[in-house]
């Protein structure tokens, strides 16, 4: 054998088998998320836009009425102004969160359960289909996970040495961080505040509860200017939203549980999440942990609640347990709302995980996880991830430039729509969508979402959306994915019907069976006549149509 042969076999001996795992898995992780950075917007990250692209005092004006606060909105906004608004460049920023994520989840892994757990706990991490998807979305949820991270290790440090000075003050700052970032940031207080005066009463810290409660009353203080809209924004909403309330709380909580490492549909939660597909897994990974770390004993299983119970234990599982426990109950649930729950999950299974007792046997059982992960991931992305609704804007861009006539408008009933559709279109035909004088709904929580800027067509003001067409004898109209909040398309459907001829409806699906968010439906229509006066249509097919205010 040559020496350089020799050389580098002598120099490949030395790399600890951790680091060269590591390095696969990062890279795996990255290469996955820069694939999905160039995707186009999808409904959310539309607003988001829409949001970002007012003037700042108008942009605020709007958020007040959205269901976030406005930090990450004027982060972005600052962003865009210098760097520009393509998709991959408005998902930088969250992919630098989510870095700045997982260094934080690494430090709160080792002061929590050592450092072998901490490498496990950032190679789940950086395995999560669901984290790398928000990694890549223009939206604020790595920002809300980086706050909640670096607040619990504060919170952690403070437990463990109440006299610091130090971790006082980063936890006022990311907590201030979190409350501007997201609402639901709250229950992440009230999680770490109920788990810090457990452990005082049970004797495992003497952190001063006057300097915690002043530390947090700084914070209220810090979020005061922005208190009023939230306490009008969030008042009498509990139960409101009946699609939030679709699945069980056993299911919901199934659903976190198994987001760090099964690759979800991270729009509409988990694909077949009631199946018996899905329990099956988390069976498995329950007997994986329980049979591979013989040293876990009966209180750390969870069989019963006992004082023997180790602090860092008790401590995780306090944060990991209250926030979805609570957002279930007032009904805001989606489980991006809980990603510090998710990231947490992962460090306890990495806790569980790493405890074994045979080397081997944990070694192995982390790199079938993790290579388990990675197949799944991109088998994933490749049958499923790709025939989300968001991508499947380009189908509808080619239809319509192969069977437009040239004479054609298209027209949406809702400016995110449009929006979604220009950044895979590019054609000659004008591209219109609905922006009515007024807009009533009759839901509050509807009612105030539209406002925001983002308005559609009701009975109400159907009559003006048809007044738009006027200049045309053929178009194409299209349905698309705000029908989950109203359904806007169907109203001016049946009166387009009644003007013009339909010919070929063009339907583009993507899971079948999941419903609403996989479906959008181009419908050319022409010959149109537009002799009637449209705005004093009386009624609609037998809807109620109130005279437009």
């Amino acid at each position: 054998m040559s020496p350089r042969l020799d050389a580098l076999r002598d120099f490949a001996s030395k790399i600890p088998w951790w680091t060269v795992l590591g390095v696969a898995v990062v890279a795996n992780g990255l290469t996955l998320a820069a694939v999905m950075m160039g995707l186009p917007y999808w409904l959310d990250e539309v607003a988001t836009m829409v949001f970002i692209g007012r003037p700042f005092p108008e942009m605020l004006r709007y958020v007040a009425t959205d269901i976030h606060p406005p930090l990450y909105f004027v982060l972005l906004q600052g962003w865009v102004t210098l760097f520009g608004w393509q998709p991959w460049v408005t998902a930088i920023p969250s992919l630098l969160f989510q870095v700045l994520s997982g260094l934080m989840l690494y430090r709160l892994a080792d002061a929590l359960f050592g450092r072998r757990a901490a490498r496990l706990a950032a190679l789940f991490f950086s395995s999560s289909f669901f984290l790398i998807f928000y990694a890549t979305e223009s939206r604020m949820y790595t920002l809300l996970l980086a706050a909640g991270l670096g607040s619990t290790l504060a919170t952690w440090r403070i437990v463990q040495r109440p006299e610091d000075r130090w971790p006082w003050w980063w936890l006022f700052a990311w907590s201030v961080v979190g409350v501007y970032t997201q609402y639901l940031y709250w229950l992440l207080v009230v999680a770490q505040t109920l788990t810090v005066f457990a452990l005082r009463r049970m004797g495992r810290t003497t952190v001063p509860a006057r300097e915690w409660i002043v530390a947090h009353l700084g914070v209220l203080v810090a979020f005061l200017p922005w208190l009023p809209v939230m306490v009008g924004r969030l008042a009498g909403k509990t139960g409101q939203l009946t699609w939030m309330h679709t699945l069980p709380l056993g299911q919901k909580l199934l659903t976190i549980a198994l987001d760090i490492f099964v690759p979800m549909n991270a729009i509409a939660n988990i694909i077949g999440i009631g199946s018996w597909r899905a329990w099956a897994i988390l069976a498995l990974l329950a007997s994986l942990f329980f049979f591979v770390d013989t040293r876990l004993t009966r209180a750390e299983l969870g069989v019963r609640l006992r004082r023997d119970w180790p602090t860092p234990v008790l401590f995780c599982a306090g944060i990991v347990a209250v926030p979805p426990l609570i957002g279930s109950v007032v009904g805001a649930w989606f489980a991006r709302y809980f990603m510090v729950t998710i990231a947490l999950l992962g460090a306890a299974y990495a806790k569980w995980l790493s405890g074994a007792r045979l080397k081997k046997t944990r070694t192995a059982a982390a790199v079938l996880l993790l290579i388990a992960a990675a197949a799944a991931n991109w088998r994933f992305f490749f049958t499923v991830f790709r025939y989300e609704i968001a991508f499947r804007w380009s189908d509808v861009a080619t239809t319509i430039r192969t069977g437009s006539r040239g004479t054609d408008a298209v027209f949406f009933a809702t400016a995110e729509e449009r929006l979604q559709f220009l950044y895979s279109y590019s054609g000659p035909l004008p591209v219109l969508s609905f922006l009515p004088r007024a807009y009533r709904h009759g839901d509050r929580e509807v009612d105030l979402l539209r406002v925001a800027g983002l308005p559609i067509a009701t009975v109400y003001n159907v009559g003006d959306a048809l007044d738009d067409l006027r200049p045309y004898s053929s178009l194409w109209f299209i349905h698309g994915p705000s029908v989950v909040l109203v359904d806007p398309e169907r109203l001016i459907e049946r009166l387009i019907v009644r003007h013009c001829r339909p010919q070929q409806a063009y339907v583009f699906t993507g899971i079948p069976g999941v419903g609403v968010w996989q479906e959008i439906v181009a419908t050319r229509y022409s010959a149109c006549t537009w002799e009637t006066p449209l705005r004093r249509q009386p009624t609609i097919s037998g809807l109620p149509h109130p005279a437009v205010p």
